[in-house]
């Protein structure tokens, strides 16, 4: 079942208590999803929130060429407005978005990029074929996932182009400490999947409730340490295990598959050949285009 997406207004309530046009507010109006709003808009009133915006503004600004700023300020939010806190069902934690221009999304994990398929990600789709028994190529878009009331999230939602983890010193934890303690409140059962050791730090938010904790290492992790160094995310089984869990429980599961990725058009490119003049191939030739 997909969910709809919510494109609402934000409501005025706890903006009259800000400067509309602080950095703060500029960041509450991009929660598009009224529930999230309300739930969250006292977290843009603390000191933590304004040197996140801070920092996100200098960012945009530090350079009139390129965007420094990853993913782009209107997909920061973008994982809280297709899940509305009713429609949750599962849950995945990261680290941080690819510090790459324009391959992030605002969702963990999913890639909006053209170029090579991210590691953490790839293993991600590799762990599903293991899992799921996949026989297709899937698409890097995970959006689908989204739509059916998983919320991908990161530890720190923002980034900084050519950076690993440039925002996390800005106390997106909070934040997102936040986010996962109304998931908990909620009565329906959601399985929560922690990935790596900064993700693993939310786990103790769910004690005690009846949602369920699958916890491994990030699936780019190469040396682990602590609890985590026994499960390794490859082999862990994240998907069929959450499934599991949610069958019994709610009584209904999450299609993990993903659209098949798209074949790539080669017919104008061989076209494009035919009609160039003939002439002979040194092998420096063959070798840059073979």
């Amino acid at each position: 079942m997909k969910l709809k997406r919510l494109e609402l207004r934000a409501p005025t309530a706890h903006l009259n208590r800000m400067t509309i046009s602080s950095p703060s507010a500029k960041l509450l109006t991009l929660i598009a999803a009224p529930s999230w709003r309300a739930a969250l808009a006292a977290e843009f009133q603390e000191p933590y929130m304004a040197t996140i915006a801070d920092a996100i503004d200098k960012a945009e600004r530090s350079s009139d060429d390129e965007l420094q700023l990853s993913p782009r300020r209107d997909d920061i939010y973008r994982a809280l407005n297709l899940v509305p806190i009713k429609s949750v069902r599962a849950v995945i934690v990261g680290q941080d978005p690819y510090p790459h221009i324009g391959d992030a999304d605002g969702l963990a994990f999913s890639y909006r990029g053209d170029g090579a398929t991210p590691n953490g990600l790839g293993k991600v789709l590799a762990e599903a074929k293991r899992d799921l028994g996949w026989k297709f190529k899937p698409t890097r878009d995970l959006t689908s996932w989204a739509e059916q009331g998983v919320l991908l999230l990161n530890a720190a939602l923002t980034n900084l182009v050519g950076s690993t983890w440039a925002h996390g010193a800005l106390d997106w934890q909070q934040f997102i400490g936040a986010v996962l303690r109304t998931v908990a409140a909620c009565s329906r059962p959601s399985a929560i999947m922690l990935w790596g050791e900064k993700a693993a730090e939310f786990s103790s938010i769910f004690e005690g409730t009846q949602h369920k904790v699958f916890k491994s290492d990030h699936p780019c992790a190469s040396r682990s340490k602590g609890e985590l160094a026994a499960t390794p995310f490859a082999g862990s089984r994240p998907f069929s295990r959450a499934n599991a869990f949610l069958m019994a429980t709610v009584g209904t599961e999450i299609s993990w598959t993903l659209p098949s990725k798209p074949r790539r058009r080669v017919e104008s490119r061989q076209r494009s050949r035919q009609i160039r003049p003939i002439r002979s191939r040194t092998v420096k030739d063959r070798l840059s285009r073979d």
